[in-house]
Parts: structure tokens; sequence; C-alpha cells
């Protein structure tokens, strides 16, 4: 029986990347294309869009089987970037050619059009670690593939140039080159001007409660100011490291959420999930990560927090001490970043400040109050 010829692509788990081979063979069975190391529904999806695909470019197979495998078995393999490496690999297997070092990342539309996928940036990453040194990628993210330094960008269009560019020949696609570059800084508050007077006292208490690393429970009687308070003291945080800078923008890519123009972020986030948010959309999940991993390197502002749920307050404890959360699935768990500066907010009545302050203090922290915790109070009298 032939060998497989391997392609290499990616697979993402949790915030990071795992490296997949792909082999494809032909054999002399009934015609069909088969697909291995997916889930049932996705490899019957996969194999329609690859068929269509390659029949849109112009190509065609001889009257054979073909089996495609995706390996690691036991490394579960989720999303449609899979669709490019697959149509390679099994060209590759047609003209019994392999081309090592060479990755692909992409989805396939009927037409052959190579669209863009969730979680660029961690894939490139493992690839990277793999050895890989040359990956094609949807043209729609040739800027975000360049936040991944030291390997070559071949950004396609469209799956025949994936193929020349792969295989050699005319209208080869050149990698590219060049440096990421920063986000262009934004306010959080969007304040034009000064602070207002009553503000700014608090203001400069909760941001030195998060230069030291402290967590803050602002409140007041009223929730007029304390948002914009917060938003501010963040726009006083220092900058970015460029480490910390790519942490965040792997954990934008892995969510779906890269900046516009694909740069790095150079100030920290600010997450402010509503109170009816659920467990899996604060802690996150192995398909998604939550707003405790999105708030890494930077604020988690959780405005009347008396009105969120308990098991969500636990998680978000949890992962204030850890600095981690761990993500459990189906066919395993990973460890997610989760290192954020917490603000909670509070409004508090005549007669339950105390009762109101306590039963939060015990959620988020501990039995016993300790220095961990900054009490601002907002005067909006």
């Amino acid at each position: 029986m032939p060998q497989p010829m391997p392609m290499q692509t990616a697979a993402l788990w949790g915030v990071e990347g795992r490296p997949v081979t792909v082999g494809a063979t032909f054999s002399q069975r009934l015609p069909v294309l088969q697909i291995v190391g997916l889930p049932a529904s996705a490899a019957r999806e996969t194999a329609e869009k690859v068929q269509s695909a390659l029949e849109a470019s112009g190509f065609g197979f001889r009257p054979l089987r073909l089996v495609v495998e995706l390996g690691p078995a036991d490394l579960p393999k989720q999303g449609m970037h899979y669709d490019l490496p697959v149509a390679l690999a099994a060209l590759l297997a047609a003209n019994g050619s392999t081309r090592p070092g060479w990755a692909a990342l992409g989805e396939l539309s009927l037409d052959g059009t190579v669209r863009p996928v969730r979680g660029l940036v961690p894939m490139l990453q493992a690839l990277k670690r793999a050895r890989v040194k040359h990956v094609l990628v949807p043209s729609e993210q040739a800027t975000e593939a360049l936040l991944v330094r030291g390997i070559a960008i071949h950004p396609v269009q469209i799956f025949r140039e994936a193929w020349t560019t792969l295989y050699g020949g005319l209208g080869v696609i050149p990698a590219l080159r060049g440096k990421p570059v920063y986000c262009q800084p934004t306010s959080q508050s969007m304040l034009r001007g000064p602070l207002p007077e009553r503000l700014r006292e608090p203001a400069q208490r909760v941001l030195a409660a998060l230069r030291r690393g402290q967590a803050v429970l602002l409140r007041s009687r009223l929730s007029s100011g304390r948002t914009l308070v917060v938003r501010w003291a963040v726009d006083q945080l220092p900058n970015l490291s460029p480490k910390a800078a790519l942490e965040v923008a792997t954990i934008a890519s892995a969510a779906g959420l890269t900046a516009p123009g694909a740069c790095l972020p150079i100030r920290p986030p600010l997450r402010a999930p509503h109170y009816s948010a659920s467990l899996n959309g604060v802690i996150g999940t192995m398909q998604a990560p939550g707003e405790v991993t999105l708030a890494h390197r930077g604020v988690l502002l959780l405005d009347e927090v008396a009105e969120f749920s308990r098991p969500v307050l636990e998680g978000v404890r949890e992962a204030q001490r850890a600095g981690v959360i761990h993500l459990v699935g189906p066919h395993g768990g990973a460890l997610v970043p989760a290192k954020f500066a917490l603000v909670a907010t509070l409004t508090t009545g005549q007669d339950s400040d105390e009762r109101d302050i306590n039963r939060v203090w015990k959620l988020l922290w501990s039995a016993e109050r300790d220095s961990r915790l900054v009490l601002v109070h907002l005067d909006a009298g």
C-alpha cells in the first residue's frame, strides 16, 4: 500500500496550538474521499467542500479511493481550517510528492476561495515550534500572520494559488517579510479633559491599588461615575511589554477577536462582562476563552458584583488566585492564562452596606478581610 504523503497543519487547544500531520493515500477500491481523525460530521463536511473546491479549481482525481488521515489521533480537532491542508495533501498524494517544512491553514469555499480561520496566531506558533518553515494562510489574514516572527508566510486567495506556491511553478506567491506593528493607543474612558472634582481622589486610590497588584471594591450609593473612574485608571497604567502584547494578541486570535489591522495591542485590556454572563462565558471553555482569559495582563471589571451568580464569583476568585484556569473538555484539558487585576463595584443602601460588603468579600476573596483588597467609597453626593 502506498505510504501517505504528509502535509502539516495545526489544531487549536484552549488558547494554544498543537501541530497536526495530514497524510493522504490512494487505494484500489470504490472511489470516495474518506477523512480519518475528524469528528464524523466535520469529516463529511470537509470531504464535500474539498471535492467541490478541487473541481472548481480545475483538478480531478482518478477513480480511486482516497483516504486522508489527521494525526495524532488522540488530539481533538475542530474547525474548518483543515480544508486547505486536506486538499493539498490529496494533490500531493496524487502526484506522489511531498513538501517537507510546509504547512497550511485555511477554510475552503465551494468555489475554491480560501477563507479566514480563528486562532491563526497560536496555530502558527505551534507550527514554528515544530520547525515548519513555510505556511500558506488566507490572504485576509496576512497581516495577522506577521505577528509570529521567524516563519515564512505565504498569503493565498484561492486554492490554485496555494497549490502553485506549494508545488512550484509560475505564479508562486512570495513569502511576506516584515515586522508586526503596534496598535495606536486608545482611551478606555474617552474622557476629554480632567476628571470631575468629586471623582479624582477615589480614582487615584483605584489607580494606586492596580499598580500595586491589589484588587479593588468600589462602592457607592449611586452608580454614576464608577465605570468612568475604572476606565480612567486603566488609561493610566503602563503599556504592555512586547511579550505581554503577544500573549494578549494570541488570546484574542484564539477567540476570533483580533484587533482591527491585526496589530499588537499596546494597552492593557479591560473586560467588563454583564452580571447575567454565564459561567462558561466568564471562565471559558475548551472551544473559546472566557472573560478572565481575555482580561489577561489587564483589568477585569465586575460592575454590580452582587448581581453575579455565586459559581461565577467563585470561578473568578480561583482564577485570580492561581493566575491560570484549568479548562476541561470531553477529550482532555488545558491550562490557559488568567493574570488580571480585579475591580468590583457595588451599589449599597444605608442599612445594607456592611452585609453586602461582607457577602461579596467572602465570595471573591476569603472569609477574613485582608490586605489584598482595597475598599474605595465613591461619594456620589
